[in-house]
């Protein structure tokens, strides 16, 4: 039961994110009858942000979670994006945790160049040095 409302869920954010690039990628070459190309918007963006069952508060958060998403780093957002965050705050927190594993690596990487120069200077020779 649990695995089917997660597939309907995924299938669910996969819908509203496609819903969301028609939005975005709409455009037209020839401009021949502007309200048409007016209706033909207002239509997609109400199909991605479905305000007749959505709260402006709703709303709000998928506008800055993807202007959120826009203003990240490309390879931090193709991270992010991959994981599917739902809400600003899921987005928040997988950025966070993406820093975090990144200081991570930095530490470990200068802890291993500090132990190879203490070894050089304790021995004299260059050192290999192997860690798991």
């Amino acid at each position: 039961k649990a695995i089917l409302l997660n597939l309907l869920l995924l299938l669910i954010s996969l819908r509203t994110e496609r819903q969301r690039q028609h939005f975005r990628q709409f455009c037209c070459q020839v401009v021949e009858d502007p309200r048409r190309i007016h209706s033909q918007l207002r239509e997609l963006c109400r199909q991605w942000l479905k305000p007749e069952r959505r709260t402006k508060e709703q709303i709000l958060e998928l506008l800055i979670l993807e202007q959120f998403l826009a203003s990240l780093p490309p390879e931090l957002r193709s991270w992010i994006q991959a994981r599917r965050p739902e809400s600003c705050s899921q987005a928040v927190a997988l950025v966070e945790d993406f820093l975090m594993s990144q200081q991570e690596a930095k530490t470990r990487i200068s802890q291993v160049g500090f132990t190879i120069q203490i070894l050089k200077f304790l021995t004299g020779h260059a050192v290999l040095v192997m860690q798991c």
